[in-house]
């Protein structure tokens, strides 16, 4: 998950590198370095802090990673320094994932197959289908941020992690 503004990359030299996948620039930092002896050379052990904003060159959006690394570094609020971070975007839910969930529920008898659930259950089931159909996005990684953040959860079924 990338916050919605934008930050400039660190310059700690030897720590901050560049790791380009696609059309996208990851920030990377190197947190340690492990030495392996029977190979005789240093590991580098990097996480990801942001990604790189190819319309502001020496910025860009940070993660709770970065937060972690750099506490003394000020992250504006969301949406203020910068354009949305996926412009593509639509700013309505898209039918294709209405379409697909509800041939799902048809097909597969799941309305039935609910039946059988406890309310915990099916409320976790909802909520992830929620979060699916409104972040646009199947990554369930992000699923507990977002359930920890989503006033819209059922109270039972909010994730501390």
């Amino acid at each position: 998950m990338y916050y919605n503004c934008l930050v400039n990359i660190p310059k700690n030299t030897g720590k901050i590198s560049r790791n380009k996948r696609g059309k996208t620039t990851y920030i990377e930092y190197t947190y340690a370095r492990e030495y392996l002896p029977e190979k005789k050379y240093n590991v580098a052990r990097r996480t990801t802090i942001g990604k790189a904003d190819p319309d502001h060159p020496g910025m860009m959006f940070p993660n709770p990673n970065f937060e972690k690394f750099f506490p003394d570094v000020e992250i504006p609020a969301e949406g203020t320094a910068a354009e949305p971070v996926n412009e593509s975007r639509s700013s309505c839910i898209g039918i294709g994932a209405f379409s697909v969930v509800r041939r799902i529920i048809e097909d597969y008898k799941f309305a039935e197959h609910l039946k059988r659930w406890d309310d915990r259950g099916k409320g976790l089931l909802l909520d992830l289908a929620a979060y699916s159909v409104i972040a646009e996005s199947n990554v369930a990684q992000h699923f507990p941020d977002y359930a920890y953040n989503h006033p819209l959860m059922i109270p039972q079924n909010k994730i501390y992690c």
